[in-house]
């Protein structure tokens, strides 16, 4: 019994002498006192408000990748609240300043930009994130876990919300101002065997820390609304679906003349209603290759003169060079358009000017290329997946995104059949009016927001 009384004693003793360590190395290379430790943590660049100034809430936009939908859809959001609220000032964590479209607005009373280190995911960021939730406790957790992933302690009780746009990334949530977390999607949880394990598995107790500590969990789709009461169905009552509403980013080009059209299709190696249009990332959910192996079946069944010589533009991000490689492989090179990024003056030309959109997905949180698509007056073609149906409604031809055949009928159906596009394209127009009342988003946002911060 001795023994044991030691063993465990000397084991104690170990965790005590590792933690201090820690926490003096974390002081150290932090340039932080030992007061700040044990206080709120407030920093002095908080205590220059302007006196009309009545709420202050911060808003971690330091994990949001800089090319994706969510940090447009934030910034949206951002650029709407200071018009609506202008007592409110919204401090903005940040990784990367010169990037930032908010520095141009920095001299804004209604907002504060902090700049934050942020620690890449890694198995060695999960080993310690595993081991501080096992070791320590309350206040201390939280300002080990700040210090470690960020390089500032910031979160003050003189603050009245911590906004979370991504929830779970952030790894700096504090007990001592209400959180309020946008979860997407739980693709981490739902489509793991496509995605690296690590980051999935440390994606999802972020999150799960997140929705516990959340005051209110907002979402962007009746299907993530329902995905979140399945798997944590404590946060059911908390949880509010506010769909994404965009002014229109990629209205049709009807002001383009002939010429200019005829010139960008040039530059794209296209013709007018020759090609199929996919906007995405690379991500392996984006389903490119049953897409391309789609897309050579329908290629060999080509036959009458409407539809001979159709193409298909795949743009996005680092798209370029990968799903080159793919359709040389599969050897529809010269059917294949890969430009990578362009520039949203092209996209929306584009997009017009395709025989149809085309979107295999094989999850999504919502889907706004399908917003974008209906905008532009262009048929849709999408995947079952997730949200899709939702958003897309009655305006979309659905098909299997794991079926290669669904996705060849899919395009034959829409390619032969002009009086179904016209269809497709008139309820698009209708149905995306619901989509481009921005002010009611905004709206929504401000009412969870001002309930949290009453409380």
């Amino acid at each position: 019994m001795r023994k044991i009384v030691s063993v465990f004693l000397h084991a104690v003793s170990c965790v005590f002498i590792l933690v201090a360590v820690m926490v003096i190395h974390i002081l150290v290379i932090s340039d932080c006192k030992i007061s700040d430790f044990f206080s709120c943590g407030r920093l002095s660049i908080l205590d220059d408000r302007d006196s009309k100034i009545t709420h202050d809430i911060v808003v971690d936009l330091s994990t949001i990748a800089e090319e994706g939908g969510v940090l447009k859809l934030t910034e949206n959001i951002i650029f709407g609240i200071i018009k609506k609220r202008p007592n409110w000032r919204l401090i903005l964590l940040l990784s990367n300043f010169s990037n930032s479209s908010y520095q141009a607005i920095s001299e804004s009373k209604n907002i504060k930009l902090l700049k934050i280190t942020t620690t890449r995911i890694s198995a060695l960021h999960s080993t310690i994130f595993h081991f501080i939730n096992t070791v320590t406790f309350g206040l201390i957790r939280e300002k080990i876990e700040q210090l470690i992933f960020r390089e500032n302690l910031f979160i003050d009780n003189c603050c009245n919300m911590f906004w979370d746009p991504a929830a779970g990334w952030s790894n700096i949530y504090s007990s001592s101002i209400p959180l309020v977390c946008t979860i997407h999607d739980l693709a981490y949880k739902d489509m793991g065997q496509f995605l690296d394990e690590d980051k999935c598995k440390l994606q999802f107790e972020c999150m799960d820390i997140a929705i516990k500590k959340s005051k209110s969990i907002i979402t962007v789709s009746d299907f993530t609304k329902k995905r979140i009461s399945e798997e944590f169905p404590e946060a059911a009552d908390r949880v509010e679906r506010i769909h994404i509403k965009t002014a229109n980013r990629l209205n049709n080009d009807s002001g383009a003349n002939d010429a200019e059209t005829q010139s960008l299709l040039q530059k794209y190696n296209l013709r007018d209603k020759k090609y199929f249009i996919y906007i995405s990332s690379l991500w392996p959910l984006k389903n490119h290759h049953k897409l391309l192996e789609a897309f050579v079946i329908f290629s060999k069944n080509l036959a009458n003169a409407e539809t001979k010589d159709i193409k298909l533009l795949i743009v996005g991000h680092k798209t370029k060079d990968i799903v080159s490689n793919v359709a040389r492989e599969l050897k529809i090179e010269d059917k294949v358009v890969t430009p990578g990024f362009v520039p949203k003056s092209d996209l929306k030309k584009l997009l017009s000017h395709a025989i149809a959109f085309i979107h295999p997905s094989l999850y999504e949180g919502f889907g706004i290329p399908i917003i974008e698509a209906m905008a532009a007056g262009v048929p849709i073609a999408s995947s079952t997946a997730g949200s899709l149906p939702e958003v897309g409604g009655n305006a979309v031809l659905l098909f299997n995104p794991y079926d290669v055949n669904d996705i060849v009928s899919a395009m034959q159906k829409i390619s032969n059949d002009k009086k179904y596009r016209e269809s497709l394209i008139k309820s698009g127009s209708e149905r995306v009016k619901y989509f481009e009342d921005n002010n009611s988003m905004i709206d929504d946002y401000i009412q969870v927001f001002e309930k949290v911060m009453s409380h």
